[in-house]
């Protein structure tokens, strides 16, 4: 009686070792059907998603005509687009100033710029009751004009 109790216990393992070894080829054939159906599955990259239309850019002159209308003292003059600048730039963010001079001057640069409406600020390093007299031009077309101090800077709008 053991030894066929032994027999169906060994019969009852021999099945379920089937049934396993079965499932384990089913889900290791699906898995390589995958892998070849979907081959980025193997690279483990996502997608790279390009954008439908990227924003045009706009090249533009800015230039910056000013002078004092009663300082003889040499200023820091700054300029930033698309930026507020700050009371203190000429101390807290040099990269924004572009000359120190105390005369007149003419200053043109170039800005690539996407479509929309953007601002250029014109500062400079005095006080309100020393100011200097700016314009500023988008593209030859002025588009600011007016007396600027350490607390009242000349800000221009545009659209391009």
């Amino acid at each position: 009686m053991e030894i066929a109790a032994l027999k169906k216990r060994s019969n009852s393992y021999s099945s379920l070792a089937i049934i396993f070894g079965t499932s384990i080829l089913v889900a290791l054939a699906a898995s390589v059907a995958i892998l070849f159906a979907f081959p980025s599955i193997i690279n483990q990259r996502p997608p790279v998603i390009y954008p439908p239309n990227p924003p045009p850019i706009h090249g533009i002159n800015i230039t910056i005509q000013a002078f004092p209308v009663n300082d003889t003292t040499s200023r820091f003059h700054g300029l930033t687009v698309d930026v507020p600048l700050l009371d203190t730039f000429w101390e807290t963010s040099k990269n924004y100033v572009f000359d120190e001079t105390d005369e007149a001057f003419t200053y043109t640069t170039f800005a690539n710029l996407t479509s929309g409406t953007h601002y250029v600020q014109y500062g400079v390093s005095t006080m309100e009751y020393l100011p200097w007299h700016a314009r500023i031009y988008i593209n030859n077309v002025l588009e600011a004009e007016g007396d600027v101090s350490r607390y009242n800077y000349l800000t221009a709008y545009f659209a391009v």
